[in-house]
């Protein structure tokens, strides 16, 4: 007889592998399935699942319709700039699309009644299932006894005496099954949303109230560097170190951004995002880029910028403080 599948929403947190080898235990095909986008690495669920599973996981980019329901979800925000509902609810959706295509019959996810007091309590799990378009086909392993039967369990193609009522935030009752069922490695609880850190979403709702809206390549350049925002949609992001400066020249490539340098001394990349540089705000941003590079206060020097065309502005390098007011502070 042919094995049932199913697909398992897989972020690499303990839940996660939790919920998948309960499936796997009962004989289910299981496919990890991992959601990329510019808010979550999933370096660590691809290794996991690898370790834990014995399956890559299957990587699906979200990035665009993630950033649309960053920028209008319906059912609001958490703290910070995540929309926990809404994306729970899109993950959904797009899960059942990938469903489809592997000929699954339902999917699976780690979440525990009341782990997370918003987004995890047993209305919300209900809701989030009912909009997604996929209701009963959703099912949490973890938490399956507290929550309305499912179709895999109505039909037999996972006994529900044999899942679980997990509920609440101790994580004790996951140490206690990941060690009867051979998991012996403890996982820090998956998510790292980068949209739930507090600077990230403070830079990230001044740039978008500042700009008026942002993309992917808006987003990428709001994880690095100190930020400046000065004029009329003049924005000037300067790096932090090596690392920063390197990833700062690899976004600029192929878009229309100015590319600041001083010349001669050991310092930041500045890339300046303007709608038009006029001489003033390029003036401005060099001046930045030179008090953050190690050329001595009141030294002359020579700022390369790099456009479509390159050439240099000299300026006097200044203290970096007489520049916080134009600065995003985090």
């Amino acid at each position: 007889m042919e094995k049932i599948r199913a697909i398992v929403l897989f972020s690499g947190g303990l839940d996660s592998i939790l919920a998948a080898r309960i499936l796997m235990k009962e004989g289910i095909d299981i496919i990890p399935v991992t959601f990329r986008s510019p808010f979550v690495s999933i370096e660590h669920a691809v290794r996991l699942s690898e370790k834990f599973l014995h399956k890559p996981t299957v990587v699906v980019d979200i990035s665009e319709d993630m950033l649309n329901v960053v920028k209008r979800p319906r059912y609001g925000y958490g703290k910070q700039m995540n929309p926990c509902v809404d994306c729970r609810i899109l993950t959904f959706k797009l899960a059942g699309s990938v469903m489809k295509g592997f000929g699954a019959l339902f999917m699976a996810t780690g979440e525990v009644v009341g782990e997370r007091p918003f987004t995890q309590n047993r209305d919300t799990l209900i809701l989030t299932a009912k909009n997604s378009g996929y209701d009963g086909y959703i099912l949490r392993p973890l938490s399956a006894k507290l929550l309305p039967p499912t179709i895999p369990e109505e039909r037999g193609w996972v006994s529900r005496e044999r899942l679980f009522a997990i509920q609440g935030r101790s994580r004790k009752e996951q140490f206690r099954l990941a060690q009867d069922i051979g998991v012996d490695e403890y996982p820090s609880p998956a998510g790292g949303c980068i949209l739930t850190d507090p600077s990230f979403a403070k830079r990230m709702r001044h740039i978008m109230s500042y700009l008026g809206d942002v993309g992917l390549f808006e987003i990428e350049l709001l994880k690095l560097g100190r930020h400046f925002t000065f004029g009329r949609k003049n924005w000037l992001v300067v790096g932090r170190n090596k690392e920063e400066n390197k990833r700062l020249l690899e976004l600029s490539m192929g878009k229309q951004v100015l590319v600041l340098q001083v010349n001669g001394y050991a310092g930041p990349i500045g890339l300046f995002v303007s709608e038009r540089w006029d001489r003033c705000s390029t003036y401005l941003s060099s001046n930045i880029v030179s008090s953050y590079s190690d050329a001595p206060v009141g030294m002359s020097v020579s700022v390369s910028v790099k456009g479509e065309e390159t050439y240099v502005i000299d300026v006097f390098t200044r203290k970096k403080e007489r520049f916080r007011r134009y600065m995003v502070v985090v």
